[in-house]
């Protein structure tokens, strides 16, 4: 998140600097809460990692969606039943990926993954909510740059080690800071403006699947042929839920013409 952070300062200065200058303090406390939000869910979710399987750790904390569906239904009136079918299928996956990999585990570290999937919930309905009005750089910049700051008070609360880092561990921070957030987080939030917050999450689901081949490839944690499975299913759902979203979209695009 700091590196993120220092990334897009030049950016914010060039771009949004009017932006910046202009927000209300109301403003610069709501982005703190979403900063504080994104802080929780990473804190819970690599706190997770360490104590249970990678596959559980992200299968668990990518289950927001039927969160977000429900918040979304609430406070946007947006139409779920274009996407319930593509969530089902996609949480169908996450049980049979979930189940394959030897069920509860460590129960500590999937219930903190659990919780992560709670603020991952809320962080991206209050992404849905601000970047209504909010250009993308002023926004990310803000909440990463809190999320910064609360992550490192949680470093110093819990003892975790500042420094020193190999170099090899800082090329994954560095990596973990252009292509897992920047490139990854970053964009989601742009899509916020214009999708919704269900589709948005429900597009998540594929984090397992990746994430549970690259232990098999990294750390020989080898999938079983029923998380192979489950991993089909969480992609066949997100397909699915992306065809629903362009009709609905261009739906309201040809409503919006006429």
């Amino acid at each position: 998140m700091g590196l993120t952070s220092l990334i897009l300062f030049p950016f914010a200065l060039s771009i949004s600097r009017t932006e910046l200058r202009g927000m209300s303090g109301k403003e610069f406390i709501s982005l703190s809460i979403v900063g504080l939000t994104l802080a929780f869910h990473f804190f819970f979710f690599i706190t997770a990692v360490k104590m249970t399987t990678v596959a559980n750790a992200v299968i668990l904390v990518t289950s927001h969606p039927l969160i977000v569906c429900i918040l979304s239904s609430i406070l946007f009136r947006e139409p779920v039943r274009h996407w319930i079918i593509g969530a089902l299928l996609g949480f169908i996956g996450i049980i049979l990926i979930y189940s394959g990999n030897g069920g509860i585990g460590e129960n500590m570290g999937n219930f903190l993954a659990l919780l992560g999937a709670v603020a991952a919930a809320i962080y991206i309905i209050s992404g849905r909510m601000m970047r209504q009005n909010m250009g993308l750089i002023a926004y990310v910049f803000v909440v990463y740059s809190f999320s910064s700051v609360f992550l490192f008070a949680a470093c110093l609360v819990t003892n975790a080690p500042l420094w020193p880092y190999t170099v090899d561990e800082l090329t994954i921070f560095l990596s973990l800071a252009i292509v897992s957030t920047i490139f990854g987080h970053t964009l989601f939030n742009y899509s916020l403006k214009y999708l919704p917050a269900t589709f948005i999450s429900i597009s998540f689901l594929g984090e397992p699947v990746g994430a549970t081949l690259l232990a098999a490839l990294f750390l020989g944690e080898t999938p079983s042929a029923v998380v192979i499975l489950g991993g089909s299913l969480v992609v066949i759902g997100i397909m699915i839920a992306a065809w629903k979203s362009r009709l609905v979209l261009r739906a309201s695009d040809n409503s919006s013409v006429r």
